[in-house]
């Protein structure tokens, strides 16, 4: 019974070490502009022994996915911008803004949905509202590309609310 015990004690911390690798990877991996490996490495770091790690690295995954979020509108800004300049209108740039705003909304979406997981599990915890308040920021720009201002005001309406929680 102790060797099947110590066997199974040791897989566990084993499985706690690498989602603590993942964790610390992370970050190597945002500072490197791979924002699919962060966000892949996020969610593993996720599944910790301790509650307050696993909060931390529910923080983290919200976070990363709000960075790179952030990446793909400054991105879509950018080919829109670039579209704009040109002496002929280049439809391509415009389908890949079009794709960008649409990934940038799903992982904003995934943002907010990590997000709700956190604030469900510890209401405080800190920093939760400016990190609704980029998601909301970032849904209410992709709405004002879309021509959507109702839908823009709202957002923007949710984003100050998240600081006034926070």
């Amino acid at each position: 019974a102790g060797i099947v015990l110590a066997a199974a004690v040791m897989v566990v911390t084993q499985q706690d070490f690498h989602a603590a690798r993942n964790a610390y990877d992370t970050d190597e991996f945002l500072a490197k502009g791979e924002d699919e490996s962060a966000i892949r490495l996020a969610s593993m770091a996720v599944d910790r022994l301790s509650p307050q790690r696993v909060l931390i690295n529910l923080f983290r995954l919200a976070s990363t996915q709000t960075i790179a979020a952030e990446r793909l509108a400054a991105r879509a800004a950018d080919r829109d911008r670039r579209g704009r300049e040109s002496e002929t209108p280049n439809p391509r740039l415009s389908v890949m803004v079009a794709e960008d705003l649409g990934a940038m909304e799903a992982l904003c979406k995934d943002a907010s949905h990590t997000l709700k997981t956190l604030v469900s599990s510890s209401p405080g915890f800190i920093n939760h509202g400016q990190l609704e308040y980029r998601i909301n920021s970032l849904l209410a720009r992709a709405a004002a590309w879309r021509n959507e201002p109702d839908a823009a005001a709202a957002y923007m309406k949710n984003a100050g609310a998240a600081l006034e929680r926070e």
